[in-house]
């Protein structure tokens, strides 16, 4: 089977070293062999401090492969971070929509206040000075100050446990007393498994089982003992794991981004009506009567525009909060517009289809432009 990292995503359960400090920072781990036996440290150790948010995103760290990679570079990765303690082993994280950090954006968050004195902080650690005569051999090591985290994805998709959750044996009953061990290795699973994983965990209003359930996943990613047994669809899934979770992260998305002004709704605007310009739209007016944004087309007549931020894979609770927004905007003010949702994120076809469905039309932003489905 072909992988198709760029349209589907992956789930993996990733081990990490055990903390004895709760990710805060160096905590002189004993491990046999790899990168923390040489230099005293690992980037997950502080995976737990959660000032490290970089332009909305939360910054954290695990080792790689090569697969997990590919679905990274799209933001379509699920990361579920465990660790071994005492024969036990405990999920200690999760995050969705994981990101690759690249050297322009590790540039960036090194200049952050949150990573100020990682070398000092390396420093302090007897670990770490055991293994390096002095702080100047250690800062020739990392020049930079320290080449992690390798990860970020949307603070409202990572969370820490305060309290690690301790895992039973075979867990997800692969046959295996426990999940995959080894720092530079993985465990592919079904975004079920990490819904079973994670369920009666995570907070009230937590977004992380909704993505869970609303993605659609790469089966060619599993290994195939996995495979062979037959996957969950979303609406299973959602049955079984997401009916209370679906209200709070409504709830939560309509606090976070509605209630508050938020910059991301400012700079879609602002793309946006460069974006009008184009298309050689007339009689352009922003916010008036509580419209986000209002122009004429020679194609399709007075449109009216309820603009959303949005990220990939979160579009839908946007748009159930859009729809409701410019139906009624139209049926009072006026009903001959053409009514449109402009997403900060593409949606997916069922999220198109369903807003036809009602005679509204939708565009999301690109890198450069906009992408504008009107309705049929």
């Amino acid at each position: 089977m072909k992988l198709s990292p760029s349209t589907k995503c992956a789930v993996a359960v990733k081990p990490l070293m055990w903390s004895s400090n709760r990710y805060d920072g160096p905590s002189g781990a004993r491990v046999i062999g790899g990168f923390v036996s040489k230099h005293g440290f690992g980037g997950e150790e502080w995976n737990g401090r959660m000032n490290r948010v970089w332009k909305g995103q939360r910054v954290f760290h695990t080792e790689t492969k090569e697969k997990l990679d590919l679905y990274a570079e799209h933001g379509r990765l699920g990361l579920i971070m465990i660790s071994m303690h005492n024969d036990v082993q405990y999920i200690v994280g999760v995050a969705c929509g994981v990101r690759i950090n690249d050297d322009a954006d590790l540039a960036s968050m090194f200049r952050m206040s949150a990573f100020n004195d990682t070398i000092g902080e390396l420093w302090n650690a007897e670990s770490v000075r055991a293994r390096y005569p002095s702080i100047k051999a250690l800062k020739e090591d990392f020049p930079a100050g320290f080449n992690t985290p390798r990860w970020r994805c949307p603070s409202d998709l990572f969370h820490w446990f305060e309290k690690p959750v301790p895992l039973p044996r075979d867990p997800l009953g692969f046959g295996k007393a426990v999940l995959a061990k080894m720092h530079n290795n993985y465990q592919a699973v079904r975004p079920e498994h990490a819904l079973q994983l994670l369920d009666g965990h995570l907070p009230a209003e937590s977004m992380i089982s909704q993505w869970f359930i609303d993605q659609e996943f790469d089966e060619a990613f599993l290994p195939r003992y996995v495979r062979s047994k037959q996957g969950q669809t979303s609406s299973q899934r959602a049955e079984n794991f997401g009916a209370p979770a679906a209200q709070d992260a409504y709830t939560r998305y309509i606090q976070k981004k509605e209630i508050r002004i938020t910059p991301e709704h400012h700079l879609l605007e602002k793309a946006f009506l460069a974006f009008l310009e184009t298309l050689n739209a007339t009689a352009i007016s922003q916010n008036r009567k509580a419209v986000d944004v209002r122009f004429d087309l020679s194609t399709h007549g007075h449109v009216i525009a309820e603009l959303k931020p949005a990220v990939a894979g979160q579009t839908k609770y946007p748009i159930r909060f859009a729809v409701g927004q410019v139906l009624e905007y139209r049926h009072f003010q006026n009903p001959n517009a053409h009514p449109l949702i402009v997403l900060g994120a593409r949606p997916k076809n069922e999220e198109i289809e369903f807003c036809h469905s009602l005679g509204i039309s939708v565009a999301w932003k690109m890198a450069t432009t906009f992408t504008l489905r009107w309705r049929k």
